[in-house]
């Protein structure tokens, strides 16, 4: 069975800007490894790392949100394998848990329970 994985005219650029850039790095990883004479297993070795590479750093609730998309359209365009989606999704799950119990900017700290002592009236 012969796969064309060459990306068609009608292929649309995804709008999310954390894709497009996840997708872009596949593109650009792929021109680069043909014009490098690489087989077509190291072209898809190189463009699926590039994408991995290209993903957000999960840091940040919006971060966190868009690497997960980079993971789901990654399953779907065959640039992250089931395996590495579970571990991917994991890791954004811990930092998405560690985010939500950082206190919130603005927020005061909890008051100290041991008030100062009344000063005595002279």
């Amino acid at each position: 069975m012969n796969v064309d994985t060459t990306l068609s005219s009608s292929t649309r650029i995804p709008q999310n800007a954390a894709i497009r850039r996840c997708y872009l790095a596949e593109k650009r990883s792929r021109r680069e490894s043909r014009l490098q004479g690489l087989d077509i297993v190291e072209t898809e070795i190189n463009a699926d790392e590039a994408y991995r590479k290209a993903m957000p750093e999960l840091i940040g609730h919006e971060n966190i949100r868009d690497f997960i998309a980079c993971v789901a359209h990654g399953m779907v365009t065959c640039n992250v394998t089931a395996f590495q989606a579970s571990k991917l999704l994991y890791a954004a799950q811990v930092a998405l848990s560690a985010f939500a119990r950082q206190p919130r900017p603005g927020k005061s700290q909890a008051p100290d329970p041991s008030p100062l002592p009344a000063l005595k009236g002279k």
